[in-house]
């Protein structure tokens, strides 16, 4: 297989870089890949640690501690492409169905929650305070004006 070919399998073409298993050999419904057009030495590269936890996961799915240092290490490492990548692989196995997708769901509230984490609002509107000011200068002026005509017509009457 070259690096630019997606792995063919009996779930169909898998995504080289997000694991979905899909017919279409074009592009990837998921992650919009075209296949024609990747190179697989753009993966992130697999920390041996990360390599490490990955197999004792294998070797014990059922280990809920391992699952969490394992996207632990994937996170910290910033590489949650690649915990992602592993569970949609491991989905593809009927026997670890369940398992792969209770962990891509624990996987998706992480990142909801470092998303909130990380999000900042948006400050007060910059223009907000330079409209408030010209709207009082508006009124003012608009009270120097009147109190300038009153005095004319007042002086103009005398």
């Amino acid at each position: 297989m070259s690096p630019r070919e997606p792995q063919k399998t009996n779930q169909g073409i898998i995504c080289p870089k997000c694991g979905n298993a899909q017919n279409d050999a074009r592009a990837c419904h998921r992650c919009g890949l075209m296949f024609s057009k990747f190179d697989s030495r753009l993966l992130s590269a697999e920390p041996p640690a990360i390599v490490e936890l990955w197999e004792k996961v294998l070797t014990r799915p059922a280990d809920s501690q391992l699952h969490e240092s394992f996207q632990k290490a994937c996170l910290d490492a910033g590489l949650a492409d690649v915990a992602l990548r592993k569970y949609r692989l491991l989905s593809l196995q009927p026997e670890q169905q369940s398992v792969a997708e209770e962990q891509l769901q624990r996987l998706a509230t992480l990142g909801q929650k470092l998303a909130l984490i990380h999000y900042h609002p948006p400050a007060e509107s910059s223009t907000a305070k330079p409209l408030a000011r010209y709207f009082l200068l508006l009124v003012f002026s608009a009270i120097a004006a009147a109190v300038g005509w009153i005095a004319y017509l007042a002086l103009r009457n005398t």
